[in-house]
């Protein structure tokens, strides 16, 4: 006897017809892995030249890149003239790609396949770690910054950064669904149906009728299955509760037009797009929870600095 599936629901018509109102984001899809390599090596060069040069230099620094991924990132710190630069990552398909990728970077990369909880290097090894986007799939956050300062050198940076969440697009299936917190507000079988009708859909409307996409399976798997759900708020208390970590900046960016609701709480998990925060090992004791409203205080003053920088703009224009 033949099992018939159960037709979409509503709620999963819905979300799909509505996804129909916003664009695929324009840039390349993992299985492209060249091309993607090459976005996030542009990525890892804006973030170098707007964040983390305002800190260091990456010049003679021993590097250590927690969840390299494809090693794009990776490529673009090697060319500052680091010392060393190490990428981790528990992928070891990935590793095998950015290895390919950074061979052009002879004698200055290297890579170890571990979780990002149990890294296997000896204390005080790195000057610098960074994270980027990998907080969004560390499922013991806290454990994982222990281990961040753990490997630093005394008065070694860190640079973490990632997508809360509850922010519009932390559920890694924009390739399918763009609709804005679509895995906020609707329910995961919901989302299972939608991901199937814009498949078939997207696939009817295709130029070809043939272009290669990931699997709907796999992307709701890692929707489901690799991503840490990670707060704005339970970053911080994970930060909290590190002994010898002195908090430099937590950024939290944003639209311009939602900067007003980062400083609401419970709001600012909504509208939030990203985190950066930067931390020095300093030996001293937790971070002090005044730490975070001086943050609060330097995000007022950096936000007030760029609408005069807009309001000069637009005087000068007219």
């Amino acid at each position: 006897m033949q099992i018939l599936e159960s037709p979409p629901s509503i709620a999963a018509r819905a979300l799909a017809r509505i996804n129909r109102f916003f664009h695929r984001p324009d840039r390349p899809l993992y299985f492209d892995s060249e091309a993607y390599q090459q976005w996030l090596e542009k990525n890892g060069r804006e973030l170098y030249e707007q964040f983390y040069s305002r800190y260091t230099d990456f010049g003679g620094k021993r590097i250590l890149d927690l969840a390299c991924g494809y090693g794009g990132k990776l490529s673009m710190y090697g060319k500052q003239n680091p010392e060393f630069v190490c990428g981790v990552d528990i992928n070891v398909s990935v590793i095998k790609e950015a290895k390919t990728y950074s061979a052009k970077l002879p004698g200055l990369a290297g890579f170890a396949g571990a979780d990002a909880d149990a890294l296997p290097f000896a204390d005080s090894t790195f000057d610098l770690v960074i994270s980027d986007d990998g907080f969004d799939h560390f499922f013991h956050t806290e454990q994982v910054i222990k281990e961040i300062a753990r490997v630093l050198k005394p008065g070694g940076i860190a640079f973490l950064s990632f997508v809360p969440y509850y922010s519009t697009e932390c559920s890694h299936m924009t390739e399918y669904l763009r609709v804005p917190w679509h895995h906020v507000f609707f329910s995961k079988k919901a989302i299972r149906g939608a991901l199937e009708l814009v498949a078939d859909y997207e696939l009817k409307e295709s130029a070809d009728g043939s272009a290669y996409r990931s699997s709907t399976d796999g992307v709701f798997n890692v929707f489901e299955n690799h991503l840490s759900r990670l707060s704005l708020r339970g970053f911080k208390r994970a930060l909290r509760n590190i002994d010898g970590l002195h908090l430099v900046r937590l950024r939290k960016q944003s639209k311009d037009w939602a900067r007003p609701f980062t400083y609401v709480s419970v709001l600012n998990e909504l509208f939030t797009d990203a985190v950066y925060c930067v931390v020095r090992k300093d030996g001293a004791s937790k971070i002090n929870p005044l730490a975070f409203i001086r943050q609060t205080v330097l995000d007022v003053k950096q936000d007030f600095r760029a609408i005069a920088r807009r309001g000069r703009r637009a005087m000068e224009s007219r």
